[in-house]
Parts: C-alpha cells; structure tokens; sequence
C-alpha cells in the first residue's frame, strides 16, 4: 500500500511539473509581441543603399588606399597618447582593432605628427614626409566622397537576426582610420609644412567626414562620427597659435556655418528602432522554438520568458512613444533635461528595461550632438580669444570683453550660457559645464567615467566626478613658423 501510493504521489507530481512547464511554453508564446515598430524600408531607399555613387564605397577605396604604417621609430622626448579604453568597453579585444583606430579618451590625443598616423617618427623624418606625401589621394578620395550621399550597404531585414558582426565592425574601424589619417595630414601641413591655409582644408575635411557619418546606421555609428569630429578640433585647437589671421578668420567662418547646420539625425533613431524591431521578432521565434524541445528545463525557459517580456515591453514602449522620442532627439541638453524632469514615469519605466533601454538610446544622441556644438563653438571663441590677444597686445579677461569684435560668439551648449573661462598666466581655460551643468574648475571625465554616465542615467554624477569639457587649457608654447604674427 505505502508503495503504492509513493508511486501515485510520484505520478501526481510528475503531472504538475509537465503542467508548469507546458504553462511556462505557453506564456513564452504569450509573451510575443507582433507589433511593428517601424515598416519595412521603401524600395526607393533600398536602392538608394546599392547606388553606385553610395559615398560608402568611396569611403571604403580611400581606407584601403591608405599606405602601411611606417616602422616605429620612437622620438626622443616625445609621447604618442592612446587610450584603447574605448574599445574595451565596446567589447572589442586589443588585438581585433586595426592600427589608427582607436579612439581617444576625452583628454588625451596623439602629441606627434605621426602619432596620428598609427606610428612614432621625428617630425622631421624624411619617411615621414614621404608617408604624408603618400596619403594625399586618400584625402582627395575623402573629400570627393563627402559631395555624395551616404549610407550604409544594404540590410537584409528579412532574415535579419543581429545587426552583422562586420557592419558594426568595418565602418567605425576604417572611419577612425580614415579621420586620423585626415587629420595628421593637416597637423603636418601647419607644423612640418609651414602651409596653414592647406592644414585647415584638411582639418575641415575631417570634419565634413565626421558629419556625414552621422546620417545613417545605429546610435552607436553617430557616436564613432561624434568622436572623429571631436579629435579633429582637439588637434586644430593646438594649432591655432600656428596660423595667421587671414587663416583663422576663414576658419572661424567655416566652422559657423558648419555648427549652425548641426541637426537632429532622424535617420539614426529609424535604423536604431528597426534593429530592436528585427532583433526582438527573430529572437522570439528562435527562443520558442528551442522552448519547445526544452521542456525539462524551467530555468532556460524561465530565461527566454524573461527576455521575451522584455523584448515586448521596449517594443511597446518605442511603438506607443515613437513620435515623442523623435521630438526629445531634437531638443537642446537643457531641454531635455526638463523633460525627463516632466516624464519621469516613462523615465523610469524605460530604465526599468534590463535589455534596452530606449529612452537612453534617444538621451546619447542628445549628449553627442551636445558635445560635437561643444567642440565647434568652443573653438570658434579659442579663434576669437587668439584674435583678440593680437589685436591687443594681451589676452582678454573675460569673454564679454570679445564682444564689440566677436558679437555672434556661441553659448556652451550644455547651460545655454556662456563657455566658463579662466586666465591662467598668460594663456587660459575654457571649459563647458559639461552633463552636470555645474562648473567643476576644469575637471574631465576620462571615456570610461563618461560612458557610465551615459549608459546608467547620471551615475557619474554621484560618484563624484566632473563632467566638463576642455576645449582649451594651458601648454607648453609652440614656436610659430617664420612670417606668423607673434
């Protein structure tokens, strides 16, 4: 008798398990989600992405047209300043990144001519200029291309499962590579070639790449665009003592009309929300299929309810508030912050998405584009504030005292006031308030520190750390080249 009914007990509890878990496969089923949150992309579009003129594939020639990196000859006394940070926190290993593409940290950039390169040469090697003489069709490629229209190759959104390994990979390593080789070929031109006027065409090269980068692909691709653009006006504002009035004053126009285009890029939030839509649609299908050969084990089950909930919920969340997101991408930094400030349900209730957080996705392309008006307004009032110290035989003590020359000078694009500047001897520093829109003396985030506080919500605000932004601070002096005003 007590056999059997330790048997009929057995039996019992073996029918429940079967029950819970066919509960389990059914709510994985319930917890799919068919809305779509954006339509398939248009024929016309499709065939715009295989055009033979895509500036893509312009961009790809002039990256393999870039010469092999010299042989390092270190220079005595002299320091090239790299920090791969950024792609370890990208989940890229040291080995996987091709030389010139790494990215550097907020206040850190290469100190040589050839550091931009990818290599440590004099800069007076005569291979060195052979190098610089080399790369000259790689900017003349750049530049062609910039006229084009770009986009990324075509998406195969169909069977789309994860965005591609290498078109997450290829574009930002051969746009890096691309930028710093622009880049180094205008550092060479003012300070080895003495020819400024030539070095600020390619600095503003640069700088058109950078731009064009930001219309199309994943938040993380108008992040890379941001990056180039910064390094270049990190390099130029270096050289800024280096060229001579008739220079600055053509740069200082260049680089206005090129702020005052920066824009929203609603192209990026629409690929962006198409990856979540192909991602989440492919793997619910794939993790129900492996649900239902998988029915003795509850915790993998458990895992993929949980994913799948989570994959419906940020679908339903972009697809209820698309609209509204596009309007907050628009906004200034201090706008923006006012409206989280106002919806701090949505707020929270897309912070409480372990997946993705797609409020947080829109809150990164509102920074960035914050953080490139920082750089080219900031270097704009570096051109003014060097201007100035001519005109006058002396620096200006503040800002307002650029005034009556420089009437249309930006506002630092964090506060809506004016950039914070410091004299310090006979140089200065001028800084942006930064993401805490509080002046921390000059204090940066390093990449790391900066990319905490974009991923978690302010995070390194409480950690103590400073968020400004130095576009400009004390160094060693650079001899100016024969014939320069002093």
């Amino acid at each position: 008798m007590r056999k059997r009914r330790k048997a009929t007990r057995n039996v019992i509890l073996f029918l429940v398990a079967v029950l819970i878990m066919a509960g389990l496969i059914v709510m994985v089923g319930r917890s799919r989600h068919t809305v779509v949150i954006m339509p398939p992309e248009s024929p016309d579009m499709v065939a715009k992405r295989q055009a033979p003129d895509n500036a893509y594939r312009g961009l790809e020639d002039a990256a393999n047209a870039i010469p092999a990196p010299l042989p390092p000859k270190p220079p005595p006394g002299n320091v090239v300043t790299l920090d791969r940070r950024d792609e370890r926190k990208r989940g890229l290993r040291t080995g996987q990144i091709p030389p010139g593409m790494e990215m550097t940290s907020m206040a850190s950039r290469p100190r040589t001519v050839s550091g931009w390169f990818g290599f440590e040469r004099d800069d007076n090697d005569p291979e060195l200029a052979e190098y610089a003489r080399q790369c000259e069709p790689v900017v003349g490629r750049v530049r062609e291309a910039s006229s084009k229209p770009y986009l990324l190759p075509a998406v195969d959104w169909a069977s789309f499962s994860e965005l591609p390994w290498n078109l997450y990979q290829e574009p930002p390593a051969f746009y890096g590579r691309l930028g710093r080789v622009v880049v180094g070929k205008g550092v060479y031109a003012i300070r080895v070639s003495k020819d400024p006027a030539k070095g600020v065409e390619h600095i503003l090269t640069a700088l058109r790449l950078g731009r064009m980068l930001e219309g199309d692909g994943p938040v993380s691709f108008y992040e890379r665009a941001a990056s180039l653009q910064r390094e270049a006006l990190q390099a130029f504002d270096d050289l800024i003592p280096l060229c001579p009035d008739d220079v600055l004053r053509t740069a200082l126009k260049e680089l206005d009309a090129m702020r005052r285009g920066i824009a929203p890029p609603p192209g990026i939030l629409d690929f962006q929300w198409r990856v979540i839509d192909n991602v989440a649609r492919l793997k619910m299908d794939q993790n129900m299929e492996s649900a239902t050969g998988a029915a003795a084990d509850g915790r993998k089950i458990g895992v993929q309810l949980f994913f799948n909930t989570q994959m419906k919920s940020i679908r339903q969340i972009v697809a209820a508030n698309r609209e509204e997101f596009g309007r907050v991408a628009a906004m200034t930094y201090p706008e923006s912050v006012a409206w989280k400030s106002a919806h701090r349900e949505l707020t929270q209730q897309s912070g409480r998405l372990a997946a993705v957080n797609p409020l947080n996705l829109v809150n990164r392309l509102v920074v960035w584009r914050a953080v490139i008006e920082t750089y080219y307004g900031g270097a704009e009032v570096a051109m003014a504030l060097e201007l100035y110290r001519r005109n006058h035989g002396g620096g200006a003590e503040t800002l307002e005292a650029l005034g009556a020359e420089f009437p249309d000078l930006p506002m630092d694009p964090f506060t809506g006031k004016p950039f914070l500047y410091k004299v310090q001897g006979n140089d200065c520093m001028l800084y942006s308030a930064g993401m805490n829109q509080t002046d921390d003396g000059g204090v940066e985030q390093d990449q790391q520190a900066f990319a905490m506080t974009l991923w978690y919500g302010g995070a390194g605000f409480r950690q103590g750390r400073g968020t400004d932004i130095v576009i400009h601070r004390p160094a060693p002096p650079i001899a100016p080249p024969a014939g320069a005003p002093s």
